[in-house]
């Protein structure tokens, strides 16, 4: 019984050590990113603009949403990442970020 105990304790350390590092990663991630007025920029390049502000009620709760136009590079490749870090920063918001496409190749 005692091993039992002990292999879900040590489970349990292994387990919350991952996750404190998962988050020391993104914490670290974070610091590449910067606001400056209503513009998210990534290592100094601009990367987001906050174009609107939206209240909406959902069920019994009011919802702020904020709307980002993308105006990074078409790679994308730090989107989820500066969404994380908007979402982090903006605790009671949504996050929105819209991506122009008229210029895009994309199909459906």
């Amino acid at each position: 019984m005692k091993i039992l105990i002990y292999l879900a304790l040590a489970g349990m350390f292994i387990t919350s050590c991952s996750v404190f590092q998962m988050s020391q990663k993104q914490k670290q991630e974070f610091n590449n990113f910067s606001v400056k007025g209503k513009t998210v920029y990534y290592k100094d390049k601009p990367m987001a603009i906050l174009q609107k502000i939206t209240y909406s009620k959902e069920n019994e709760n009011v919802v702020k949403e904020m709307n980002f136009s993308f105006v990074g590079d078409k790679s994308q490749e730090h989107m989820t990442t500066m969404i994380n870090f908007l979402s982090y920063r903006h605790q009671d918001s949504e996050i929105e970020v819209e991506i122009d496409i008229q210029n895009e190749q994309i199909t459906l």
